[in-house]
């Protein structure tokens, strides 16, 4: 049993916010902390950035009644979630320091009793280094560690498996694992899931070194099964193949399911994942290392087949390669989402730019304006219906719903 009067969710992104406004319906108490002055401002006025269905309700509900505030800073709370980033750097190694950051700031809040869990996607150990850090800040209080004294520090990790989009369901339908320091700290992280949080899927309790190799685990899968549909479509365009048609009639096999091949992975989970992995061990990791080389080789393989085929037609038509427009639609790296974190499709587009010396237009339900990654190439953003009527050339790269009765040159 813990003893509510308010929880802190730090990191109000695609994680954290939707699991405030959950908490909120519960007629919960929270306060969420980002670090981003504008986001804290848009919450506290009412106004969220995030696509995700119902969710902009619950926010004016929980803020009208007074059960959400944003702030800068943390407060005083009876638990702690830590949900922000984790990237990876330019040498593709683990970045934690947002993370030591938001458990730096919670500790000058924490109390005895206190229950701390990790819902970012984290490099094994990491938990034990928050643990450590916090330790360190506040040897006041007695952490799960210590072997001779009675705990008033409780800290789990319990892993996030949302899909953007559909997080709020996804939050509360979805199994969970968790992992806590001591099993005292499970049972306080499985109260609150089942019982503040109120989530309906399964819970599975496990150590906390397995509860950080899982989550890595499951999208290092997810990476090396999109690697083999892409791996296929390589083959079949080589040998003359209909992949499409080709997997169609594999996938009639009662044990087999190959997914469609794509332009790349994109998304803050499945691309940067793998790598905490590869960091932690690289010798026994070979054949996540040969997934991640295929699907980053995406963009340029589908880039190269798109030139391919505009050049063909225009031999065909008999006309200048400047005179041609090429619209691409769809940027995000996902159908229906705004996210367009490491989005294969931008990518493309860059791609295409450097080798096309015609016209190139971008549309996007989800954007209004050029992604920072393509401002100063030399593209244009307009409407979907505008430019669709005028263009030589349509590419869809993000199959939105709003494309789907678009007849394309080339679909990724």
């Amino acid at each position: 049993m813990i003893n509510i009067n308010q929880i802190c969710v730090v990191g109000l992104g695609y994680v954290g916010l939707p699991l405030a406004a959950l908490l909120t319906k519960n007629n919960i108490k929270v306060l969420g902390v980002d670090t981003n002055t504008k986001v804290v401002n848009n919450l506290n006025k009412n106004k969220i950035i995030l696509e995700e269905q119902k969710l902009e309700k619950i926010i004016k509900k929980a803020i009208s009644k007074k059960l959400l505030k944003a702030s800068l800073t943390p407060e005083q709370s009876c638990i702690f979630i830590l949900a922000v980033p984790t990237p990876i750097d330019k040498q593709l190694k683990p970045n934690i320091s947002y993370l030591l950051k938001a458990a730096k700031s919670i500790a000058p809040f924490l109390k005895k009793g206190n229950l701390i869990i990790i819902e970012s996607t984290i490099p094994a150990g990491t938990t034990l280094k928050i643990l450590m850090l916090l330790k360190t800040l506040r040897k006041d209080l007695i952490f799960p560690n210590n072997k001779n004294k009675k705990k008033n520090i409780f800290i789990a990790y319990c892993p996030e498996r949302i899909l953007p989009g559909n997080t709020l369901k996804e939050l509360i339908e979805n199994d969970r694992v968790i992992g806590g320091v001591s099993n005292k700290c499970s049972d306080k992280a499985l109260y609150f899931y089942k019982h503040l949080l109120m989530t309906k899927g399964k819970h599975h309790i496990t150590s906390v070194r397995t509860a950080e190799h899982s989550k890595l685990f499951e999208n290092s899968y997810r990476d090396l099964n999109i690697a083999f549909a892409n791996e296929v479509s390589l083959f079949c365009d080589r040998n003359k193949v209909n992949v499409l048609e080709l997997i169609k009639l594999t996938n009639s096999h009662p044990r087999v399911n190959i997914l469609k091949p794509s332009h790349g992975v994109g998304g803050h989970c499945i691309p940067v994942d793998p790598y905490f992995l590869i960091s932690q061990n690289s010798k026994t990791t070979k054949l996540i290392q040969l997934a991640r080389k295929i699907n980053n080789s995406m963009p340029k393989i589908v880039t190269n087949r798109i030139i391919r085929i505009v050049k063909e037609l225009i031999i065909k038509k008999n006309i200048c390669e400047k005179k041609v427009i090429i619209t691409c639609l769809g940027l995000s790296y996902k159908p229906d989402s705004q996210d367009f974190r490491n989005s294969p499709s931008i990518e493309v587009v860059r791609m295409l730019r450097s080798r096309f010396s015609g016209m190139i237009t971008v549309a996007d339900p989800y954007i209004k304006k050029i992604p920072n990654e393509l401002k100063g190439l030399d593209i244009s953003i307009e409407g979907t219906k505008k430019r669709v009527r005028k263009e030589n050339i349509i590419i869809i790269l993000t199959k939105h719903k709003e494309y789907k009765k678009i007849k394309s040159l080339y679909t990724a």
